[in-house]
């Protein structure tokens, strides 16, 4: 399996719980250092590779090694994703549309959405060689909610949840599955330590290891143009509720 954003938060839970029933795992993002933090994790299952998902040539480069390497790929779980601190301001997690700068939203979008685009593209013959492959695309509730300051990342979810009803559409017949799979609750990862002020510090946080048991169903079940949420998921199928996910994130 092939994992984007695996260096950090939910691409890094999925990886390492894909990892614990037994799966090689390619780990894909921007960052070496926290990709090789989290394949000394995992072990020798893990293969950490490099990639800006945003360019054409870094997907097709990986692409190729994918095919040369391994000849097919059974799961893609399209993972990474910028918000507006991770483009601007570190600490502004909102930001009025006005203000969003061009380069900003391209930046966002580039990743959010053109990266599953390209992945989707590239690693389309290594998916169909698999001969039964799923796609998981890793969305947010900001792709249905109306959030202000968020625009963005809102309309990059909600296109990812478009192109996957019509990716499911036109690769039901080739043997390959396209889901979406959203938290439905706020994801505790690395900023939102940050994140927790007034008004919103009574805020619920889920940790990102309440996503695992959903991808491994949609992983390995023959459901395709779905849109799982996970804490509802869990909850409906034995896994387990806030009792087992909720995040309780140290307030300084």
């Amino acid at each position: 399996m092939l994992v984007t954003g695996a260096g950090r938060g939910i691409g890094r839970a999925i990886a390492r719980g894909f990892a614990a029933e037994g799966a090689e795992v390619i780990l894909v993002g921007r960052t070496r250092e926290a990709l090789d933090a989290v394949a000394a994790e995992i072990g020798s299952a893990a293969d950490a590779v490099t990639c800006d998902v945003s360019s054409e040539h870094d997907v097709d480069a990986l692409a190729k090694y994918v095919a040369d390497r391994y000849g097919w790929l059974h799961v893609l779980v399209n993972c990474a994703a910028l918000r507006m601190h991770h483009v601007g301001d570190p600490s502004a997690f909102r930001k009025p549309l006005a203000d969003v700068t061009p380069r900003e939203w391209d930046a966002i979008v580039g990743t959010n959405l053109r990266g599953p685009y390209l992945l989707c593209r590239a690693l389309a013959g290594v998916l169909r060689a698999a001969g039964g492959a799923s796609v998981i695309n890793v969305s947010a509730g900001a792709a249905t909610s109306a959030e202000g300051g968020r625009a963005p990342y809102a309309a990059s979810k909600a296109g990812l949840e478009a192109l996957t009803r019509t990716l499911a559409a036109e690769w039901r017949d080739v043997g390959i599955r396209v889901n979406t799979l959203v938290p439905d609750q706020r994801v505790l990862t690395e900023g939102h330590h940050v994140e927790l002020r007034a008004p919103e510090e009574r805020a619920r946080y889920v940790v990102p290891e309440a996503l695992v048991p959903p991808a491994l169903y949609l992983a390995t079940s023959g459901v395709t143009g779905q849109r799982v949420e996970a804490l509802a998921w869990n909850e409906a199928n034995g896994f387990g509720g806030w009792d087992r996910w909720e995040a309780r994130p140290e307030r300084g």
